[in-house]
């Protein structure tokens, strides 16, 4: 009986910590509409291309605060998911990025230092 009940409890121990193991992370976005992202389950990395969002180039100031915008809300996440949509960009794969639940493209375009790009169909 004694047995029974450590077994149970490891058991419960690993179920939890594969629970509470995010799927994805952002390592870091190295400008306002391409980051880094960490996929924790398969211990592998890629670079997303967020779609449908266009930010300046980091030699402009615009630049330089849209990326320091999208590494500020990426790191307090709690959460992060994406959808990705098949294609590719530079090599990097293109999609969206939602941050505890919500798109990241609104946030990034209400700051008024990106915009809606619809290229990637």
């Amino acid at each position: 009986m004694k047995h029974i009940i450590l077994v149970l409890l490891a058991l419960a121990i690993i179920i939890t910590n594969i629970n509470t193991t995010p799927r994805f992370t952002v390592s870091h976005c190295h400008d306002g509409d391409t980051c880094t992202i960490q996929d924790n389950h398969e211990a592998s990395s890629f670079k997303l291309r967020i779609k449908d969002l266009d930010c300046p180039e980091l030699h402009t100031n615009e630049g330089k605060l849209a990326k320091q915008l999208i590494n500020t809300i990426t790191s307090k996440a709690k959460s992060i998911s994406i959808e990705l949509d098949g294609t590719q960009s530079y090599g990097r794969l293109v999609g969206y990025l939602f941050i505890d639940g919500k798109g990241i493209n609104n946030t990034m375009i209400s700051s008024g230092l990106c915009k809606s790009w619809i290229f990637y169909k």
